[in-house]
């Protein structure tokens, strides 16, 4: 089987977080091929959730799309919404053609419709894609990673891609594009967002959610992350939440950020917790010094805040209770 047919047939499962080095051959191809269809799907990632999602290849998030700095991408979307949609390539240096903006650089693709997209991606590093549509497309779940990788950097010991998202009341999104919703911010104590409110006040435009998910699953049943004593760890995180800033904690460890948007920083920066804002993505690395389980998760004053973790673990820790962050 070829590369392309390859990747063909399995660019769609997200829930497994781990990036692989890839092969020599791999990084000689010049054109990398993927296949995305968007479809209605009922997403359940926590128990008493069947949330009337849209996804691209039945996964919320989408696929992990990867290649590397200076390959071609080609991808080849199907539209089976029942609305009009197209993919933006956020982040990214491209032809305007490509851009994905309906009735700007392209005219929306319709219901049972397919458009090509092909482009060399720049610049390298953690970037994302999503529905650029009017009918919330991107809220309900069509969104993922694309990770451009760069040759030059260092190699990490182990990778992982973690899309942190979360599932809506649509109630309260209809409300707060109106301008009149009542739910209310859930950002941790002490943070920013949190320091310039008083007391039960309302902004009218926040969003209430009823589950919170990294790759498409809500701990306890995300998965864990297998690392081993002495590795260095690269971690690629998304916040795919369309309107909230994510706090994300790493116990018993600091992460150093590397990268932001997809962009190396001028010098790492090295953090007890990361603040991710909409749509942004960080690069963040640490060291495993010693075996253990640890919650990597998100913080807030959300009561199912519980929810956004996933267990980073050493081998024969598989039955301890991972050791976690106050919230």
């Amino acid at each position: 089987m070829n590369r392309a047919a390859f990747l063909r047939r399995s660019a769609g499962v997200m829930a497994v977080a781990s990036i692989a080095p890839l092969s020599e051959r791999a990084r000689a191809s010049e054109l990398v091929e993927y296949a995305l269809t968007a479809a209605p799907l009922t997403f359940a990632p926590a128990p008493g959730i069947a949330f009337p999602a849209l996804a691209y290849n039945g996964r919320v998030p989408g696929p992990l799309l990867r290649v590397v700095h200076g390959q071609r991408v080609r991808v080849l979307y199907r539209n089976l919404t029942a609305v009009a949609t197209t993919v933006h390539w956020h982040g990214m240096v491209l032809p305007n053609a490509m851009d994905g903006v309906p009735d700007v650089t392209q005219a929306p693709v319709p219901h049972g419709g397919s458009f090509l997209y092909e482009f060399a991606p720049e610049p390298s590093g953690t970037r994302w894609y999503h529905d650029h549509g009017m009918m919330l497309g991107a809220v309900r779940g069509l969104f993922g990673m694309f990770v451009v990788d760069d040759p030059s950097e260092p190699r990490a010991d182990r990778e992982f891609a973690l899309v942190f998202h979360d599932v809506p009341d649509m109630r309260s999104v209809r409300a707060a594009m109106a301008g009149s919703s009542s739910a209310p911010m859930i950002d941790p104590a002490g943070s920013p967002e949190m320091a310039e409110m008083v007391p039960d006040d309302r902004m009218g435009d926040e969003v209430s959610y009823r589950a919170h998910c990294i790759n498409g699953e809500s701990y306890p049943a995300t998965q864990s992350l297998t690392v081993n004593v002495g590795e260095r760890v690269r971690l690629r995180i998304l916040n795919a939440n369309p309107t909230q800033t994510r706090y994300v904690r790493l116990a018993g460890h600091r992460l150093t950020v590397t990268h932001g948007d997809g962009n190396p920083l001028e010098r790492p920066v090295d953090v007890d917790a990361l603040r991710i804002g909409v749509a942004e993505r960080y690069d963040a690395w640490f060291e495993v010094t010693k075996p253990g389980a640890w919650l990597l998760q998100g913080i807030s004053s959300d009561p199912l805040a519980f929810e956004q973790a996933v267990v980073v673990r050493t081998p024969g820790m598989e039955n301890a209770s991972p050791q976690s962050s106050s919230q």
